[in-house]
């Protein structure tokens, strides 16, 4: 084991004790379901964090694309860890624009969450683990695009997701 696959395994494995609670979390993996807490939306960005990570150094191998990723990633990671992000999004997921916005972007989600997973899945990625970083990048996703029409396909704007297909 390399260098770069110790330090993706030690990122991975802090998320490994959380990601079977957030499936219980979660349910029916409903990209729509309210937001529950603070701890959801907290839970979300260290996925993206790992994800950011992994996508940058394990992927793309280029670990200086982290704190570039993490820089273009901050808008997005502004709108979910504001204080009064909870009502913000359940807010958003109740509004007619919000569904209509939500309702629209799916496939798009659903394809991008399916290349992350592929992507992942080259790597050396629990199953677990990999599962939780995909469902929070879907969930993410949803809450970014039900919140605001600008946040529709906002990976394509993260260096770190170019793989991705916008």
């Amino acid at each position: 084991m390399n260098r770069r696959q110790v330090l993706v395994a030690g990122l991975l494995s802090t998320l490994a004790g959380s990601a079977s609670a957030q499936q219980q979390n979660d349910g029916h993996g409903l990209e729509d379901a309210p937001v529950k807490g603070q701890e959801e939306l907290w839970f979300l960005l260290t996925a993206m964090d790992a994800l950011i990570f992994v996508m940058a150094v394990a992927i793309l191998k280029d670990p200086d694309a982290v704190l570039q990723a993490r820089r273009e990633f901050q808008p997005y990671a502004a709108q979910l860890s504001d204080p009064k992000a909870v009502e913000a999004l359940n807010a958003a997921l109740r509004s007619g624009d919000g569904q209509a916005r939500l309702e629209e972007a799916r496939p798009v989600i659903e394809a991008a969450a399916k290349e992350v997973e592929a992507l992942l899945s080259e790597q050396v990625v629990a199953e677990t683990v990999r599962t939780s970083i995909v469902r929070s990048f879907s969930r993410a996703s949803a809450l970014l695009i039900a919140h605001a029409a600008e946040n529709k396909s906002w990976w394509c704007h993260v260096y770190a997701f170019r793989k991705v297909r916008c």
